[in-house]
């Protein structure tokens, strides 16, 4: 099914009854580097999901940046996995968005290269900006890269014929975005 079938009026809106499961199919895939403190990073990756879910793409576990280490957090944090629990976070959204955790071999190679298009989209981008610019050249190229340094990459509050997406979101944050259980268990003893 073409993905613009699902997009309504000049708008280029999705129609929210229609929203199914993420095929294995995909329009491509999108990968992400993300700076920021702690709830940038997380509210990038909450926005991530939904528009990888938005252009039926699969996203590539988010690349976290050294860009805290002067903020007095170890440099070894710059791996998504070093915070959150990976499998835990591909697992809660497997029913939303096909999520893998790097990009096949011959395209990470062209991504060296720097063969793929790269959008650096600001907090308040719209979900037109995304089915207008970005779709274009990921069915184009099959892989996108997104570069995040404002903390999220989608306006903050969506149209209420987007009220999935939102809803994705929060779940994204709540739900599917848990810390490593290192982390929790050395939260836990902090708070005793």
């Amino acid at each position: 099914m073409d993905l613009l079938s699902h997009f309504e009026g000049n708008h280029l809106l999705p129609n929210p009854t229609r929203h199914s499961a993420p095929t294995v199919q995909t329009n491509g895939f999108i990968y992400a580097k993300v700076f920021g403190g702690f709830e940038k990073i997380r509210t990038s990756i909450c926005d991530l999901v939904a528009i990888a879910r938005l252009l039926n793409a699969t996203l590539v576990i988010p690349e976290i940046q050294e860009s805290i280490q002067s903020k007095g957090i170890s440099s070894k944090f710059k791996s998504f996995s070093y915070v959150y629990n990976e499998e835990e976070f591909i697992a809660a959204l497997a029913n939303d968005v096909v999520i893998v955790k790097s990009l096949p071999p011959k395209l990470k190679a062209a991504r060296k290269r720097k063969q793929f298009p790269t959008f650096k989209p600001k907090s308040s981008a719209s979900p037109n900006f995304y089915i207008s610019e970005v779709l274009p050249k990921l069915k184009q190229a099959n892989v996108i890269g997104l570069v995040l340094i404002d903390g999220g990459c989608l306006q903050p509050i969506l149209p209420p014929n987007l009220v999935e997406y939102q809803r994705l979101r929060c779940r994204v944050a709540f739900h599917s975005l848990q810390f490593r259980p290192e982390i929790m268990a050395l939260g836990h003893l902090m708070v005793e």
